[in-house]
């Protein structure tokens, strides 16, 4: 929180970091890439239009995570994330409740310190945007919880707003841990059909 003329604001920090970006650049400064293991890396580009910068990253066949390590920063558990984004390119036979179809193109996530048991690990909180039939909404696995959110026809700029401590405990049963990291992933590799999407802001509020 920001103290202005005796009042309490809420902090706010833009984590994409586009302010920083040259156009062309593969990603945004202090930004990593990290290919799936087996796949191959999609291509990522800062872009402008009309002024304004975005993230686009674009494959077919292919699965990478691109990822802001936040290990030496504190971001607040009680933190509200704000994702910008549109999805131009979903794949085709995509289902995210179809484990051989689930692909997306986008997959916005939140790293957990791990606990004990899992000391090396961070524990993951997804959020997939896609194609989602009637299978389960939420996916949890040991260090892996998926929260599958169907995706709008729109191919326009869209916003969605995530509380991710709140949604780790209800939906994951995590109660702990900092927040050690955020990201997006995008993966075709199941299916090999070509997905594009785009990011302009991530912005968190403390």
């Amino acid at each position: 929180m920001i103290a202005i003329g005796g009042v309490s604001l809420p902090a706010e920090r833009d984590l994409l970091l586009l302010s920083g970006a040259v156009v062309g650049d593969s990603l945004p400064p202090r930004w990593q890439k990290r290919v799936v293991r087996g796949s191959r890396t999609p291509l990522s580009t800062i872009r402008n239009d009309g002024g304004e910068r975005f993230l686009s990253i674009s494959g077919q066949g292919q699965a990478a995570w691109f990822a802001l390590d936040l290990r030496n920063q504190s971001l607040s558990r009680e933190g509200v994330a704000t994702l910008a984004y549109r999805m131009t390119v979903v794949p085709k036979g995509s289902d995210l409740a179809i484990a051989e179809r689930s692909d997306a193109a986008l997959r916005f996530y939140v790293a957990f310190e791990g606990t004990r048991r899992f000391l090396s690990n961070p524990r993951l909180l997804f959020y997939s945007l896609g194609t989602l039939s009637n299978g389960p909404r939420v996916l949890r696995s040991g260090t892996l919880c998926d929260i599958r959110l169907a995706r709008t026809s729109s191919t326009a700029w869209q916003q969605l707003v995530f509380t991710p401590a709140a949604d780790a405990a209800r939906e994951c049963g995590w109660t702990d841990g900092r927040i050690v990291g955020v990201g997006v992933m995008q993966d075709t590799d199941q299916t090999g059909s070509p997905a594009a999407a785009d990011l302009r802001a991530l912005i968190w509020t403390d």
